[in-house]
């Protein structure tokens, strides 16, 4: 009876170990699943996260190949732009250059001109006619547009007189004297006037030859016309009809 009671304890003891070792089998079983289930879950929502972070950058790829599209656009025009921009740079100093070239040698012609017309001088014009004198030795850059000021405002106050009837006195030396002697001109424009002493028994006209210089004779045959020519530009007789002398040719001025 003693025998078969510790027989049957080992027994019992035996059969408590192996439950105990299935338990630990089982718990050990249960964490691996709870761990893979866990790591299956992180997994796919990391999967999530990376699928909508993948799908995220090639929306933002696609945003900026358009993008780049548009900057390649953008870059062309601002190209053609610049290149448009040069070409009229080019231009300009071409026409820079013509400029100077055309008052280098316009320039002096003009001021030579002034200076022989026998008429008064216009307040102001010295400097401006100077300029244009100098610019016989080249026009800079920096010079380019005072000497482009001065010769277009001579030549609207030429202009100005040359459509106009002018009275003035000037100095003017006739053929066969030997000094000059103030008389009063009646100019028409720039190229005729008629001329008369103050006490009027000399007259005549004035006219450019064809070197341009000008020429101052007398006609006494035609005193009483360019006495009534005065007389009328200065309003002591009544517009009219008269016939005078022009260069070699006669013209009715009324």
């Amino acid at each position: 009876m003693a025998l078969g009671g510790l027989l049957a304890g080992s027994f019992s003891l035996k059969g408590g170990e192996d439950i105990f070792a299935a338990e630990d089998l089982l718990r050990e079983e249960m964490v691996a699943r709870e761990l893979l289930a866990t790591e299956k879950r992180e997994w796919s929502e990391e999967k999530d996260w990376m699928e909508r972070r993948m799908a995220l950058l090639e929306r933002e790829k696609e945003s900026l190949a358009e993008d780049s599209e548009a900057l390649e656009a953008q870059l062309a025009e601002v190209r053609a732009a610049l290149e448009e921009s040069r070409m009229d740079h080019r231009e300009i100093l071409r026409e820079r250059e013509n400029l100077q070239e055309y008052f280098a040698e316009e320039g002096p012609l003009l001021a030579e001109l002034i200076q022989n017309l026998p008429l008064r001088k216009s307040p102001g014009w010295e400097r401006p006619v100077e300029r244009l004198r100098r610019s016989a030795e080249g026009v800079g850059e920096e010079a380019l547009l005072p000497t482009m000021r001065a010769y277009l405002a001579l030549l609207q106050d030429l202009d100005r007189r040359d459509g106009s009837w002018q009275r003035e006195r000037n100095l003017i030396q006739l053929p066969g004297e030997s000094a000059e002697r103030e008389l009063e001109v009646l100019w028409m424009g720039l190229a005729h006037a008629w001329f008369r002493s103050p006490e009027g028994d000399l007259v005549g006209r004035g006219y450019r030859d064809a070197e341009g210089s000008w020429v101052w004779q007398p006609l006494p045959e035609e005193r009483d016309e360019i006495a009534r020519l005065f007389a009328i530009h200065a309003g002591r007789e009544a517009a009219r009809w008269i016939l005078v002398s022009v260069g070699k040719e006669g013209v009715d001025h009324e």
